[in-house]
């Protein structure tokens, strides 16, 4: 019973977390409030309890550390540049962690019931944004910040989507070599991908194409693959200004929104080596400078909490920021916790697809924290909740 109550209230926290119409009505703490209730529902299983704390004693110590630090600088307002946006990103590394272990040990039948909420809730969102961007704001996931539109994808959800793209695909290669049906996977992963395209938001775009091909990348078996992968990395190189021809053809296409059209046409620019036009990855880059100024300031233990503010730190990009906020010793702690839980989750399981698909979207991952901050309940849920059930599958 107990299992049920606990495997229910899990369910519940996805719904809250990717069906938009849902988590729009609620204050966000209610998300907080399900965590500690699941927390509640499996603290006679001592098993799990011990591991739980094995692997998340430092995650819950640098939370704690981070918020004492907003008290004593008595900065817990909770506007985009408040510290308080990195306790929520620290609380959020320490509870889905938690949530892995228990997804981990749940029997078959359950996981596949915890894949296909997940799958089912996004895709709710993604049929409520298309409403949006076809009949009412074609930039509706981008204003969502600025305009109240109810039960639309934010921009957490399309970066968890994009990462969520490459276990889907891989899902959906399991399902053809078994022959079993993948019909309802490949319709959700043509819908992702349709929303991810109009969505404008073109670094979720080169997530997920990079989620799809690390996760079919670390499934070869042949070590043939590095020499593959360095043959392609090359040849990408040797051939930019052809692949900067073709993003130009498709920011011209008249496909795209002016604005996503602008971006495709700045990352054609870089590839080719023209910096005179860059779009918004101009601003980036400001905001990523403003975040290593201040580490440069404060290089052992970050900046004082009472100055995060806008200007500080960028708020943009999670690996610089962390360095701005926390310094060399702040983020060597953070380090060797990534390290841990990485090291853990990678090797936990005897699936070696799913270690090969938990190793695509730490990498994954890796690589947003340059583009976009990532340690949102969103995009971690697909880390540690979704991916552990590839094997049920």
């Amino acid at each position: 019973m107990r299992l049920k109550v606990s495997l229910f209230l899990l369910e519940l926290l996805i719904v809250f977390q990717y069906v938009n119409l849902v988590g729009d009505l609620f204050p966000s703490y209610i998300q907080i409030g399900l965590f500690f209730l699941w927390i509640l529902s499996i603290a006679d299983n001592k098993k799990i309890i011990v591991k739980i704390i094995k692997l998340n004693y430092l995650s819950l110590l640098i939370f704690v550390v981070v918020f004492l630090r907003c008290i004593i600088a008595e900065k817990l307002d909770m506007s985009y540049f408040s510290p308080m946006q990195a306790v929520i990103a620290r609380y959020q590394f320490f509870a889905y962690p938690c949530i892995f272990i228990y997804v981990s040990a749940l029997e078959k039948r359950d996981k596949r019931k915890i894949f296909n909420v997940s799958l089912i809730s996004v895709l709710i969102t993604v049929i409520v944004s298309f409403y949006y961007i076809f009949f009412i704001d074609p930039q509706a996931i981008r204003n969502t910040q600025g305009v109240s539109y109810w039960g639309v994808g934010d921009f957490q959800l399309m970066y968890a989507m994009a990462m969520f793209m490459g276990p889907l695909a891989m899902a959906i290669k399991k399902r053809k070599k078994e022959k079993g049906k993948c019909w309802h996977l490949m319709l959700a992963f043509i819908l992702f991908g349709l929303c991810l395209l109009l969505c404008n938001l073109v670094t979720t775009v080169v997530i997920a194409a990079i989620s799809i091909t690390l996760s079919f990348a670390v499934s070869i078996k042949t070590k043939l693959k590095y020499f593959l992968g360095g043959g392609i990395i090359t040849l990408i190189i040797l051939l930019r200004q052809t692949w900067g021809n073709f993003l130009y053809k498709i920011a011209d296409s008249g496909t795209f929104y002016w604005s996503t059209s602008n971006k495709i046409r700045a990352i054609a620019n870089v590839i080719v080596g023209d910096f005179s036009y860059i779009d918004t990855l101009g601003l980036r880059i400001t905001l990523i400078k403003q975040s290593l100024q201040s580490f440069k300031e404060n290089p052992l233990f970050g900046i004082n909490f009472r100055t995060h503010d806008v200007g500080v730190i960028g708020g943009h990009s999670q690996w610089p920021d962390d360095l701005g906020r926390y310094g060399i010793f702040g983020n060597a702690v953070i380090i060797v916790n990534y390290i841990m839980i990485a090291k853990y989750t990678i090797n936990y399981n005897s699936n070696k697809e799913v270690r090969n698909l938990m190793l695509s979207v730490w990498i994954t991952f890796f690589i947003l924290g340059f583009l976009n901050p990532c340690l949102s309940g969103a995009i971690l849920m697909v880390m540690f909740v979704v991916v552990p059930t590839f094997d049920a599958l």
